[in-house]
């Protein structure tokens, strides 16, 4: 039987931890919670945030590795809180406060999204440390080189090379468009045309030819395209209200995009997460 702790056993085989395998880890465990709070019988059945692989993770190699980096800080500090809010949310489970458990849930769900997000934007930073210098100020050539630096051993990490998954670089080029597209359109003051739509972007591309055509009968891949639909939806009434300068519903509007962004990267990881469970256990088939 394919499990969590099987599966992310094998992940920490894959060259170690690293941000890519930090965030299936996560996300495994996060997903891994919903059975243990709808019971919460006893005491917590999960470590506390420094005894977590991930946990353990951030102290040691993460914070020593990307110290220069402060999202790594900001991970770190949401980690804990995370721990906190599962801690409260088994305590409100135990005490029958349905009304509690809803609200600390919720929260809980916010703070994964968030971390999900915060690995992702170490990670697209660190790449973006790996160009030279004299390649930084060209966009095509940034976007060859950044998933070029994400190779420095030469060669795909196990588990995405058995795989042949570029949700990873689906993921990072989402991001680079919030940071790049999206943010040079406000920087115009939003001319008309501003920003890519969901069928030109880099990810809405992606979602078409490779997303939904491989990976369509997976539920969060079916959520995927549903909620960048929405994103880009916010991304344009952002845009359309700042052109009509409406800036209190631009804001507003930019909001929601930020919150959509992180769906999408969750959503993207949950993919990701089910098709190593499915290689993980056809593996164990060919090999009980």
């Amino acid at each position: 039987m394919t499990t969590f702790g099987s599966f992310a056993h094998r992940i920490d085989d894959c060259d170690g931890l690293d941000l890519r395998h930090a965030r299936l880890l996560h996300l495994g465990w996060e997903m891994s919670l919903d059975n243990a709070l709808e019971s919460a019988q006893g005491a917590p059945d999960w470590p506390s945030a420094g005894q977590c692989a991930l946990g353990q993770w951030l102290q040691a190699d993460g914070l020593r590795k990307y110290q220069n980096f402060p999202d790594i800080l900001r991970i770190q500090e949401l980690h804990t809180d995370f721990h906190n809010v599962a801690d409260s949310c088994h305590r409100a489970a135990q005490h029958g406060d349905g009304a509690i458990f809803t609200v600390q849930r919720s929260q809980l769900r916010r703070h994964s999204r968030e971390i999900l997000y915060l690995i992702t934007l170490l990670e697209l930073e660190y790449r973006r440390s790996l160009i030279p210098e004299a390649s930084k100020f060209s966009p095509m050539e940034i976007l060859k080189q950044l998933f070029a630096a994400g190779r420095e051993s030469g060669r795909q990490d196990p588990l995405h090379a058995r795989l042949q998954l570029n949700l990873s670089n689906a993921r990072l080029l989402h991001l680079l468009w919030v940071q790049e597209e999206m943010e040079m359109a406000l920087h115009m003051h939003a001319a008309p045309g501003s920003a890519q739509s969901q069928n030109t972007c880099e990810l809405g591309d992606w979602i078409a030819r490779v997303g939904l055509p491989d990976y369509g009968d997976l539920e969060p891949m079916q959520k995927l395209q549903t909620v960048h639909h929405a994103f880009h939806e916010q991304a344009a009434s952002s845009l359309d209200a700042l052109r009509n300068r409406r800036f209190q519903n631009s804001r507003e509007a930019y909001g929601r995009m930020l919150e959509l962004s992180r769906e999408v990267i969750y959503l993207l990881t949950h993919v990701e997460w089910l098709l190593g469970l499915e290689q993980l256990a056809g593996e164990e088939i060919t090999n009980p």
